[in-house]
């Protein structure tokens, strides 16, 4: 007599897929509210340097879709209702309306942007240096208005600080990319 043989992998699959999907999105949700707290401020410029372009540009290259997606508008909708996830602990409709309001935003769209045309743009540098002008596309646009439409000004407090050190970023990212994909 035969014994009957049960595909446990059969019965576990669906349970595993779902734990993994709940644990990703809890991850990039805490590495997103760690890396906007790894924070300080220069000396007249008014946007803080933090940690989030790496963790933007993280989830937006190696989280699926719906997973990442629904992360950034947690972190936003969260954020927004006042929970201290943002930069400096701080949360609350007002902070979109301050002076790092777009770059919050601007989150969004380099998601939006890197996961919408991943397929089509094969150079991940290519693609990872999209996100990071539409954060700063953004982000410069929200800060050039609350300046009052000074764009220079906006240009010179909000992105050139910034830019060297998000590139290295984007670098790192990239080369993590490169070693996962082996």
């Amino acid at each position: 007599m035969k014994c009957m043989r049960i595909d446990h992998d059969y019965l576990t699959k669906p349970i595993n897929r779902s734990l993994s999907r709940v644990i990703t999105f809890f991850v990039s949700l805490l590495i997103l509210f760690l890396s906007a707290n790894a924070v300080f401020f220069i000396p007249g410029i008014p946007v803080p340097f933090t940690l989030q372009v790496l963790s933007v540009l993280l989830i937006s290259i190696f989280v699926e879709f719906k997973i990442g997606f629904l992360t950034f508008l947690t972190y936003v909708i969260l954020g927004g209702l006042g929970l201290p996830l943002f930069a400096n602990l701080s949360g609350g409709i007002a902070y979109f309306l301050g002076l790092t309001g777009g770059y919050i935003i601007g989150f969004i769209g380099a998601f939006l942007v890197i996961k919408l045309f991943s397929k089509k743009i094969e150079n991940k540098l290519v693609l990872l240096l999209s996100g990071l002008f539409i954060i700063y596309f953004i982000g410069w646009l929200w800060l050039g208005i609350l300046l009052k439409g000074n764009l220079i000004k906006s240009l010179i407090v909000g992105v050139l600080p910034f830019f060297p050190y998000d590139i290295l970023k984007l670098l790192l990212v990239y080369f993590i990319w490169k070693r996962v994909k082996k």
